[in-house]
């Protein structure tokens, strides 16, 4: 890690995830603590990555279970250190007093609706296996048809190691981290 002022750099690792097989709730809900959320209502992105429509009555009774399995490539990780988080003056005034959606509309265009304190740059490989209800096989069956998807997906990646620092001298690797810098620059001076 390496600390400037308020942001910090942390170089990724390689990591893969442990293959897992659940019934839906159960993935639903080590969805949202992967994204440090606590409950069962599914995440837009659990949803789309297994193909769920909006029906929960559909999509229960057509699955039997889920699984998963894949490789996560953090390149770098950059993060704001500052603690706590204060709002600068006129960003409080800026938020309306009463509902009045064009005012709400109004800002939420100028400083949106999060406030982002990091960001990884990579990239991830998952396989998501959706078992339909009629399927006879266990849950064991699954599980060791995903490890099978998985090594036959990546055979050669098992030995990967993090590729290290990123080259500066690489253009785009260095407007990337730029931009990102910049708009980090941005971010702080908001909490300011």
């Amino acid at each position: 890690m390496i600390a400037t002022g308020r942001i910090a750099w942390l170089q990724g690792q390689c990591r893969t995830t442990t293959p897992s097989c659940f019934l839906k709730l159960e993935m639903v809900e080590y969805f949202n603590k992967k994204a440090l959320l606590t409950g069962n209502i599914p995440l837009g992105s659990f949803n789309s990555v297994f193909s769920f429509t909006s029906s929960k009555q559909i999509d229960a009774a057509a699955t039997k279970s889920l699984a998963m399995d894949g490789f996560f490539i953090p390149l770098c990780k950059v993060q704001l250190i500052k603690s706590p988080l204060i709002l600068q003056e006129y960003v409080k005034q800026a938020i309306p007093s009463s509902w009045d959606p064009s005012s709400l509309a109004s800002f939420i265009e100028n400083f949106g609706t999060h406030v982002i304190i990091s960001v990884t740059i990579g990239g991830k490989d998952v396989i998501y296996v959706k078992q339909h209800h009629s399927s006879p096989l266990s849950t064991m069956e699954i599980k060791n048809y995903v490890q099978d998807i998985r090594d036959q997906r990546f055979y050669d990646t098992e030995s990967y190691k993090s590729s290290g620092p990123m080259n500066f001298k690489d253009k785009a690797s260095a407007s990337i981290l730029c931009c990102l810098f910049i708009y980090l620059v941005f971010l702080i001076s908001l909490l300011m």
